[in-house]
C-alpha cells in the first residue's frame, strides 16, 4: 500500500489530491504507453466521472492495469 501511495504522490504533480489525464500522460508516456490507452484506462477507473483519478480510483487503476 505504501508503494501505491508513493506512486500516487509522484503522479499528482500539482498536489491537488487527484490525478488528471494530463498528469497520467506525463508519467505513463515514459513507459511508451500511447495517449489513447492512457485516456481509456483513466476513463475506465474514473468511477465518479470527474475526469480525474482520486486515490481510491488510482488504486484500482494500478492494481488492474
Amino acid at each position: 500500500v505504501l508503494q501505491i501511495q508513493e506512486m500516487f504522490h509522484e503522479f499528482d504533480k500539482d498536489k491537488s489530491g487527484s490525478i488528471s489525464v494530463y498528469e497520467a500522460k506525463l508519467m505513463l508516456r515514459k513507459l511508451n504507453m500511447p495517449d489513447s490507452e492512457i485516456e481509456t484506462l483513466v476513463a475506465l477507473h474514473d468511477k465518479n466521472k470527474d475526469g480525474e483519478l482520486q486515490y481510491d480510483e488510482f488504486v484500482g487503476f494500478v492494481l488492474n492495469s
